[in-house]
């Protein structure tokens, strides 16, 4: 599904697993802290029925992902892997546990380019503007999508 080229950097063995709040939650803040001008709260991490995904590598956390579950799609609320190790594998690994998902959504700042690149090499396509989207400093959002290739079960043509 996500496929992308990636630089010269070895990729990192990261291991992905369920955030557990006890002992993630604080490696989880420092990152959104440091990549996000506007970062998450506590309240926001903590919806109940939003599904958090955590990679790990040599024991320390180094990106995560937020999903929500929908009727037909599933929302990527959140996703961010700490600058030290970025290039390196990880964003592709937590997109890849969407593989069997048909749609996938994700909303991404304007002036986030970074983000709007990397959703787009894997495959994302930027669909709408959300004007004014975000409150906190009256900036709009890019609604990108992710559909899965739906299989052609008609004839070949030769």
């Amino acid at each position: 599904m996500f496929t992308m080229q990636t630089t010269a950097r070895t990729e990192l063995n990261v291991r992905l697993r369920e955030m557990r709040f006890s002992t993630d939650l604080a490696a989880v803040m420092a990152i959104e802290r440091r990549v996000f001008e506007c970062p998450w709260t506590l309240a926001e991490f903590d919806r109940a029925d939003d599904r958090r995904i955590v990679a790990v590598t040599g024991g320390e956390v180094v990106g995560y992902m937020v999903l929500e579950n929908h009727a037909g799609y599933t929302e990527l609320a959140n996703l961010a892997v700490n600058p030290d190790f970025r290039r390196r594998g990880v964003g592709r690994r937590l997109l890849g546990l969407l593989r069997n998902q048909a749609i996938v959504w994700a909303t991404v700042r304007e002036t986030n380019l970074d983000a709007q690149l990397f959703f787009r090499a894997a495959g994302f396509k930027a669909r709408n503007v959300l004007r004014d989207h975000y409150a906190d400093i009256s900036e709009s959002g890019y609604r990108f999508c992710y559909r899965q290739p739906i299989l052609n079960l008609g004839r070949i043509q030769s």
